[in-house]
């Protein structure tokens, strides 16, 4: 940024999920431009009293940003934008962006927790691709606050799997089509106890959680071992093409579930029975037993072949089995997301009125009944979304 101002460039725009995130890059302009001067989130190389059109590092909030490029007030012919943490703002308005401004760079973290993995890279890629086929990478590996191949580094590497990856055994020889069928592929619930012993095989599978989701935290590592009501299920042996993880919820006595939905109680977790009860106004979803979809992914070289759908339809079957009233899921409410569970039978049961920050869409829950109970309750709780959705 202070090369670019030095030579010519009017004004530069950054963009972060936080003006945090970028209070580093205004401490080192201080350094780099000594005559230059910091009004909250604009850095001028001169003071703004002696030239108000001085050259400028400006920052802007992502939704602002986005707002101002639609009404014709930021963007344009030869406008420059760098857009930092970029995996950690919605999709959408990055590719917004990306239409509005000519020249536009975006830096993120690709590898471990702080920038999902591989997940980021691989889906934004298509948006690039689509909209910008010319469109260049770097990749920057050397570490820079410690030494290459630092021993606790890399201990805590291991110890978090912070650098989880999926199988990659298939990849010098990718099977045809026929041999991957959904049909063919073995699907096991994974005992937690065998995960943590088989280290090797815990990697490739929390390597396809940390690819496709960008929430991705240390703690889901531990949910995935130990949290209470927890399922694992996998499709594919011996390499997993697919995985997904759910939890049971609600089942609360009658009295407690009197009590959260007051609003006197909120036990952790719950988070599909307890929304729906605060609201949907359903009691009947603190009671009946639902089982909750937390994470489902698929190994990008195994998609579109069904495989989730396989996966759906053997833990729906388990939940009738296991008399589960109930079944569902919480995610952004994307076009092909949702399409996808629409696809397999499940209904909306309830939209979020704001936009998450973390996929930049609203919130949809979705169910499938399992269960004469679930049956009626899901009838109610669709009906009851039904007619509230105009307003």
């Amino acid at each position: 940024c202070a090369r670019l101002l030095a030579g010519g460039e009017t004004q530069i725009l950054i963009t972060a999920p936080r003006p945090a995130a970028v209070e580093a890059l205004f401490e080192r302009l201080a350094v780099l431009c000594p005559s230059g001067r910091r009004q909250a989130n604009v850095f001028s190389l001169e003071a703004a009293h002696e030239a108000a059109d001085s050259p400028c590092v400006r920052f802007i909030a992502p939704d602002a940003l986005v707002e101002l490029a639609l009404a014709g007030e930021q963007g344009g012919a030869g406008a420059l934008l760098l857009v930092d943490e970029a995996a950690a703002i919605p999709a959408p308005l990055l590719s917004r962006m990306l239409a509005a401004f000519p020249r536009i760079a975006f830096a993120t973290t690709v590898h471990g927790y702080e920038g999902s993995g591989r997940g980021f890279a691989l889906r934004f890629r298509e948006h690039l691709d689509r909209q910008t086929p010319g469109w260049q990478g770097l990749h920057l590996a050397t570490p820079i606050r410690w030494a290459a191949d630092d021993p606790l580094e890399r201990l805590t590497d291991r110890l978090l799997m912070l650098n989880a990856e999926p199988d990659e055994a298939d990849d010098k020889a990718e099977p045809d089509a026929s041999s991957r069928a959904t049909g063919e592929a073995s699907i096991i619930e994974c005992s937690r106890d065998a995960l943590a012993a088989d280290e090797s095989r815990l990697r490739a599978l929390f390597g396809l959680l940390v690819q496709a989701h960008y929430r991705t935290q240390p703690s889901d590592l531990r949910r995935l071992l130990d949290g209470p009501g927890g399922r694992v299920v996998c499709l594919g042996e011996p390499h997993t093409r697919a995985v997904a993880l759910t939890v049971d919820e609600g089942g609360f006595a009658p009295d407690l579930a009197e009590q959260v939905a007051r609003g006197e109680r909120r036990p952790r977790g719950h988070l599909l029975a307890q929304s729906l009860a605060a609201h949907a106004g359903s009691r009947g979803a603190l009671t009946s037993r639902v089982r909750r979809v937390m994470r489902i992914a698929v190994d990008p070289r195994a998609r579109r072949l069904g495989h989730g759908r396989a996966l759906l339809a053997a833990e729906l079957a388990k939940a009738s089995e296991e008399d589960i009233d109930l079944f569902g899921a919480s995610f952004g409410a994307e076009a092909g997301l949702m399409a996808f569970w629409q696809q397999s039978g499940f209904r909306a049961v309830r939209l979020g009125l704001t936009r998450e920050a973390s996929s930049g869409e609203h919130a949809l829950m979705v169910a499938r009944a399992t269960s004469a109970r679930g049956d009626e309750l899901l009838s109610g709780l669709a009906a009851s979304f039904q007619a509230l959705l105009p307003s």
